[in-house]
């Protein structure tokens, strides 16, 4: 589902990544397809004020939730 941001940003589930163990992650095709990110693009990684964000595991379940299955 899809919700819209006065036309300024729709957000969309593209999928899920798994952190890899050297701290490696891939981009989801669509996403890296819509976005023209190509070997060797740079992409900026932002934090909030010292105050973290949590970003949780999900289960195959929660990832469906998402995709709206």
């Amino acid at each position: 589902m899809e919700h819209d941001f006065n036309g300024v940003w729709s957000p969309k589930f593209y999928g899920s990544t798994t952190i890899g163990e050297r701290g490696q992650m891939v981009i989801p095709a669509e996403a890296r397809k819509d976005f023209d990110i190509t070997p060797a693009s740079k992409l900026l990684v932002f934090g909030s004020g010292g105050q973290s964000r949590k970003h949780h595991r999900v289960s195959d379940q929660g990832i469906r939730n998402a995709q709206g299955a």
